[in-house]
């Protein structure tokens, strides 16, 4: 398994000085470039060199290596969440566990199955019930804490329908309110 080398941004502040830098494309690709205002070189194509701190690729050797085979396939798995060091360590301490190509699978098709139930997850809409009592009762504790639970559990959609049908819940309140004042 190979993680994808990620780019650097358009834009950049030096590690060093704190200017702001525009990078070329080359640049991005190659995560290496020469700041103009201080003159250091910064590398981030390695994992000592993008971690910029040593000790925190120790703290991440060390956390790697106490994880289960689960938990490193887990890691694998979310991609966007963790820095590339670390996932390139991830795989590193994978390679070196030496795991049965069987079992390994195993927990491949385990990590895919979990995404696919997270994409479905995503996109399943706000029922009928919910949305009315969204739009009903659309101040209130329980309300957010709803909201909240769907957005940390991948239910996105979920998420962005409560909180349609809560402002819609407080727009209609509110014309009603205008409305019986003007009357």
């Amino acid at each position: 398994m190979i993680v994808r080398e990620e780019v650097l941004p358009k834009n950049v502040e030096c590690p060093h000085c704190g200017a702001a830098i525009s990078l070329d494309d080359n640049e991005r690709i190659e995560r290496r470039y020469i700041c103009p205002e201080c003159g250091n070189l910064v590398d981030q194509s390695s994992p000592q060199a993008e971690l910029q701190d040593p000790d925190e690729l120790l703290r991440f050797k060390q956390q790697v290596s106490g994880k289960s085979d689960e938990e490193l396939f887990e890691i694998l798995a979310h991609l966007d969440d963790y820095k590339p060091a670390f996932l390139r360590l991830v795989e590193e301490e994978i390679e070196s566990r030496r795991i049965d190509p069987d079992r390994r699978k195993q927990l491949e098709i385990k990590n895919e199955e979990s995404a696919a139930k997270a994409a479905s997850n995503a996109d399943e809409p706000l029922s009928l019930t919910m949305s009315i009592l969204m739009f009903v009762f659309p101040f209130g504790i329980l309300q957010f804490m709803l909201t909240q639970y769907y957005r940390n559990n991948g239910y996105t959609k979920k998420y962005d329908d409560c909180w349609r049908m809560m402002l819609y819940g407080i727009g209609f309140y509110a014309l009603v309110f205008l409305l019986l004042r003007v009357l």
